[in-house]
């Protein structure tokens, strides 16, 4: 009797401790951006083909007898399934043209920031003073001879727009 007694007092301190640990914690919240391609119409094709899975999951439970029903609501599922992925093969294609669109007459736009984000490029690199320069002056040459135009232009009264970068 003895030992009911301390079984059912240690179950409920033991409930009465669980609660009290869920009510104290948060629970974590992860907000996850939609893909950039991601749009309404596939979210409600993606909606129509989680229903008709749960209900295939259903039907294949309790099919008993009745297999034809069970077979229906996978194929519903299967031909669900197709659409979507193609409705998403289909969006990502047309994104994608319109995202290279895009680069030419913006560069620093959407495209760059998706491309960022997806390479994990969003912190900047800590690089030397000298280091900075010698990148700079790759990329911003500062002598018409290594642009190949010295017999061009020989004088040039601007400097390269790198060197202001470095002031």
């Amino acid at each position: 009797m003895v030992e009911e007694t301390e079984a059912k007092e240690h179950d409920q301190y033991t409930w009465l401790i669980q609660a009290a640990h869920r009510k104290s914690t948060r629970k974590q919240c992860y907000t996850t951006s939609t893909p950039y391609w991601w749009n309404e119409n596939i979210d409600k094709k993606r909606k129509q083909c989680n229903k008709l899975r749960r209900n295939q999951t259903r039907a294949v439970r309790s099919q008993g007898e009745n297999r034809q029903a069970a077979n229906d609501a996978r194929e519903a599922h299967k031909a669900c399934k197709r659409d979507l992925v193609k409705t998403i093969r289909d969006t990502k294609w047309k994104c994608w043209k319109e995202l290279r669109a895009e680069l030419d007459t913006n560069i620093w736009g959407n495209t760059y920031s998706i491309v960022t984000k997806t390479f994990g490029m969003l912190t900047p690199y800590d690089l030397s003073i000298e280091k900075r320069r010698k990148v700079l002056g790759v990329l911003f040459p500062t002598s018409l001879e290594k642009l190949g135009l010295a017999a061009t232009a020989k004088n040039v009264l601007s400097p390269s727009p790198a060197l202001w970068l470095m002031n």
